[in-house]
């Protein structure tokens, strides 16, 4: 079984860490003396990315997989591990709409439902060391298309609408975490890091790949991409800030349908039964 000896190190749990801003993050993170547990879908890549930071440790998980997410998930839970920060960090946009092994359309599923699945396995232990969860959301979920009745996109799909919708559920989840848990001491925060040059653009074909690489030229490091969500599981006090949407370590205003609470908590609602299947 998973054992990580935390000592005294505050530990922070980190999806997608093996490149862009979550590399950065992990990287920065381990060298400002935390210790930092990769939830990775490769742990043969961690270990090339970490293998000389004694503070990192890896734990195989798959987000387009209920299953793979349920082990790590009872693998941190079962280890009694003090969790003192989450980062769902992990995102995708796939071209094409494409199912993934849990049987949703992918982004979706990368995107909003596994990040959702995880924090709800891990409230437990989250609550008892008043956590921070950090959920990268995107200025792109202005660009949001909302079918209630449709909300994998079987008809009409879009890969940036797919990817906007999901980065809006994201502030959306942020907010009901929020209203639900801060009275616990949980805090959360949804993260624009800004348009970043990474190897995001990897799933979307040929021309895909080519207008990103482009667009990479214009833009922001991993590095910079980073810093507000290094800033908040670090910084001293960041309660005031929980439930916000967050660019460049400041409360911004996301969209006006963001703030719709009641939407919000329908998605949870549905959210809650993608759980429950999954169990």
């Amino acid at each position: 079984m998973f054992h990580f000896q935390q000592d005294s190190m505050k530990t922070i749990v980190i999806t997608g860490c093996t490149s862009g801003i979550g590399k950065a993050t992990a990287l920065d993170l381990l060298e400002k003396g935390y210790a930092v547990i990769g939830l990775v879908r490769n742990e043969d890549k961690a270990y090339e990315v970490f293998r000389d930071h004694k503070h990192f440790t890896s734990i195989e998980c798959d987000l387009e997989e209920f299953e793979s997410i349920k082990r790590a998930a009872n693998e941190l839970l079962e280890s009694d591990t003090k969790i003192d920060v989450l980062i769902n960090n992990a995102g995708a946009m796939f071209q094409g709409r494409q199912i993934s092994v849990s049987g949703h359309e992918k982004t979706l599923m990368v995107n909003h439902i596994a990040p959702f699945y995880l924090t709800k396995l891990l409230i437990p232990s989250l609550l008892k060391s008043s956590a921070r969860i950090i959920n990268l959301s995107s200025a792109l979920h202005t660009r949001h298309k909302v079918q209630w009745d449709d909300l994998e996109l079987k008809s009409n799909y879009s890969s940036v609408t797919a990817y906007a919708n999901a980065k809006l559920y994201t502030i959306w989840f942020t907010k009901l975490l929020h209203s639900k848990y801060h009275k616990d001491g949980l805090s959360s925060f949804a993260v624009h890091p800004g348009l970043i040059g990474s190897n995001f653009g990897d799933n979307l074909g040929v021309f895909g790949k080519l207008t990103w690489n482009i667009m990479k030229l214009f833009i922001k490091s991993p590095e910079q991409g980073a810093e507000s969500s290094i800033y908040l599981a670090t910084a001293e006090d960041t309660h005031s800030l929980s439930g916000r949407y967050i660019i460049d370590k400041k409360e911004a205003i996301p969209d006006n349908y963001a703030e719709d609470l009641e939407s919000a908590q329908r998605l949870w609602n549905i959210s809650k039964e993608w759980y429950a299947n999954a169990q």
